[in-house]
């Protein structure tokens, strides 16, 4: 059954705080194996490691209603979002039987209900409904008001790290290093989803148990990425003191072999 506002209002799943958004979306990155060719492009500046990218819709139900095709590492969350807008426009318009609502820029989407999304996709107002949170500018420290608005959008916005958590927890092959070949990294990626939406349906996700363990999951990335970091700079110092030390070495054989020179001459 396709998502609807009705059913949401049927079944009274609706999101707490913000009622019009239909569903939050958010993108998850994987590590993966670096390419032989444009390893750049799969870098993640973020993670600083080499992976994937999905973006995942989810409705306040806690099931994922949308998955894109995965995209490299470097790809921001805006720039995948707007590869994924023909979806976005479609699922978020209102039908014909659905109510007008009062909601956060009612005004100027009138016919659309709203999308819950991370401080990554700032913009994304320019082409959907798009309720986000704040982001703070360079030097300077959110408002009060900016930060409670963050609070009451993340209370919401959860849905998608709760379902990130339930995904991770439930299947090895998305919560670690993806070592198979990228073809195939789309079905598997979907079939987890699918398999992790039927075991939402009897076991509901939780705040304090699947969000917790998304957020170990992106905290292990952060490390394993320091790791690698600061193994290469360690790789890259060794080289060059070792590099110092044959250079000393070549001068000072020079200065014994000329001062030979001049004594026999």
């Amino acid at each position: 059954t396709k998502l609807s506002m009705r059913i949401l209002m049927t079944k009274n799943a609706q999101f707490k705080n913000f009622p019009c958004a239909l569903y939050a979306t958010d993108v998850i990155f994987q590590q993966a194996n670096r390419p032989s060719l444009e390893g750049k492009l799969y870098f993640s500046g973020k993670h600083k490691l080499y992976g994937y990218k999905t973006e995942v819709s989810v409705a306040p139900t806690g099931h994922a209603i949308d998955v894109t095709a995965h995209r490299p590492g470097s790809v921001s969350d805006l720039v995948i979002f707007q590869g994924n807008l023909d979806f976005h426009k479609q699922a978020l318009a209102k039908h014909d039987n659905d109510d007008k609502d009062n909601g956060f820029l009612s005004v100027r989407y009138p016919d659309h209900w709203a999308v819950l999304l991370d401080k990554g996709c700032q913009g994304a107002q320019q082409y959907v409904r798009a309720i986000l949170s704040k982001k703070k500018t360079h030097g300077k420290l959110l408002s009060v008001e900016d930060e409670n608005w963050n609070a009451t959008v993340a209370s919401d916005r959860i849905i998608v790290d709760n379902f990130f958590g339930r995904l991770t927890k439930l299947w090895a092959v998305i919560s670690t290093k993806f070592r198979w070949t990228e073809e195939g990294y789309d079905d598997i990626f979907r079939l987890c989803v699918a398999l992790t939406n039927f075991h939402v349906s009897f076991h509901p996700l939780c705040d304090d148990e699947d969000a917790a363990h998304y957020n170990l999951y992106k905290n292990r990335n952060y490390i394993i990425g320091e790791r690698i970091v600061n193994k290469r700079k360690a790789t890259q110092k060794n080289y060059r003191e070792r590099r110092r030390i044959r250079q000393e070495i070549g001068q000072t054989f020079n200065s014994s072999d000329s001062s030979l020179s001049s004594e026999s001459m």
